[in-house]
């Protein structure tokens, strides 16, 4: 009897400690994940979670009337409380090979063009583009779809014509990271919409 007592009790306190090394969300120290997708969060710091929009192939949401930005913000960055970057609920880290690592998935995805060109002269209103300049100026994905981006307004803005370039360099780079699986998807999302400018050299794809 004094055996089967103790082995009980030494069982009670292992099932403790062993629930005790599990880790719970919304507490410090916790490793939590994104409800919508299953994704582990991002590791990039002091960044807002990226909303999770319902897989949608067409442009969604509602602009805001103004997204004029400060005159010494950066013209190549959007205004974050117009454009902070959204991402899709079918791309997932376990979703790539068969999503944005599968050959021509991001052009399926892409909304019609009539849908686009409507954004387009809505976001060029409220980031205060002239409409003379329509020809020029380029609805972008801050996130682009190649990364998981979404089609909702909260992730489209008006892009400074002379960093196009640029930005696509960036794009091509971290989808080739990550479908390589050098970087995760939830990392390249984040520092994409946080500054594309600034992304590979927080992820060490670049040193300058």
């Amino acid at each position: 009897m004094r055996v089967s007592a103790l082995g009980a009790v030494l069982a009670a306190v292992t099932a403790i400690l062993l629930g005790g090394c599990g880790s719970s969300p919304d507490q410090d120290g916790a490793t939590s994940t994104n409800p919508t997708t299953g994704d582990a969060p991002s590791s990039v710091p002091n960044t807002p979670p990226l909303a999770v929009i319902p897989a949608n192939n067409h442009v969604t949401g509602t602009y805001p009337a103004s997204c004029v930005r400060p005159q010494d913000a950066d013209p190549k960055l959007p205004v974050v409380s117009c454009t902070p970057g959204s991402i899709r609920s079918d791309v997932t880290q376990t979703s790539l090979t068969t999503t944005i690592c599968h050959k021509g998935w991001a052009a399926s995805v892409r909304p019609p063009e009539a849908e686009t060109n409507k954004i387009k002269t809505v976001a060029m209103s409220a980031y205060g583009v002239p409409a003379t300049l329509r020809n020029t100026a380029r609805l972008d994905h801050l996130i682009p779809l190649e990364l998981g981006g979404s089609n909702d307004e909260s992730n489209l803005w008006i892009q400074d014509q002379n960093s196009s370039d640029s930005k696509d360099r960036v794009e091509n780079d971290l989808h080739a990271a990550v479908c390589a699986g050098t970087v995760t998807l939830a990392d390249a999302q984040q520092a994409i919409a946080s500054n594309w400018e600034t992304a590979e050299q927080h992820l060490g794809l670049r040193t300058n």
